[in-house]
């Protein structure tokens, strides 16, 4: 009968923050994979306290033992300001997937960067792994190496490591996108469009109120291809409306 009753249960996804000690953190994400945890997503930081409120990076370090510990999926969240950082953060937890709040606030694009970025490195690194093996033949027949061509040499097996991984995030992912996320300002304007079509609930306080504070966080960016005026034009009407 126990088993009957928890067969119909959902999956149980757990978010924690980091406990005082790693030996406790461990064994906190032990016992929730014990208890049927099916995937545990992890904030690097410590539980907040009117003495210790956040400070600093968040400890990926930690995420990174955490997911050597279990054996359900564990999604790594901190430290992700770019697609380049979601990355990063893949790459140094070894996490199954990475999740942000503040990035993608200022850049709801991150995700879409994230998986060029990654797609981008893949091929890099690969070129990197052609030019290191053509370099060590030529020495050793006998050319002498540049110091920056010894160094390419010298780093061949943490290229190599290093292309491992992305080899398995990218594959994971979709193909890159064809062209380039919008500009923030772009990003701002279809913001404001959802905003028309799906205004929160509240009433106009409340339509002010979030509609001020996403924009703040999206025009926060100096512009590079739309003009801010306009924007700004737009945002008055919207919350004229």
């Amino acid at each position: 009968l126990p088993n009957r009753r928890f067969a119909a249960v959902p999956p149980r996804l757990t978010q924690i923050r980091l406990l005082d000690e790693i030996d406790e953190t461990l064994a906190f994400a032990q016992q929730l994979q014990d208890a049927g945890c099916a995937l545990l997503a992890v904030h690097g930081r410590y539980r907040g306290s009117p003495m210790r409120r956040r400070d600093g990076p968040a400890h990926l370090d930690q995420v990174a033992l955490i997911k050597q510990r279990l054996s359900v999926p564990v999604v790594t969240n901190g430290n992700v300001r770019s697609g380049a950082e979601l990355v990063d953060s893949l790459l140094l937890t070894g996490a199954d997937g990475a999740m942000t709040a503040e990035g993608a606030l200022d850049d709801p694009a991150i995700f879409a960067k994230a998986i060029a970025h990654a797609h981008a490195e893949r091929s890099r690194l690969a070129a990197e792994r052609r030019r290191a093996k053509a370099l060590k033949a030529q020495r050793r027949d006998g050319r002498h190496l540049t110091e920056e061509e010894a160094a390419v040499v010298r780093g061949r097996k943490a290229a190599k490591a290093t292309l491992a991984q992305i080899k398995a995030i990218s594959s994971a992912l979709p193909p890159p996108p064809s062209a380039a996320p919008p500009p923030p300002f772009a990003l701002a304007e279809q913001y404001i469009g959802l905003v028309e079509e799906h205004p929160p609930p509240g009433g106009a306080a409340a339509l002010l109120s979030h509609a001020v504070f996403h924009l703040r966080r999206l025009c926060r960016t100096p512009p590079s291809q739309s003009d801010p005026w306009d924007c700004r034009q737009d945002c008055d009407d919207a919350l004229a409306c």
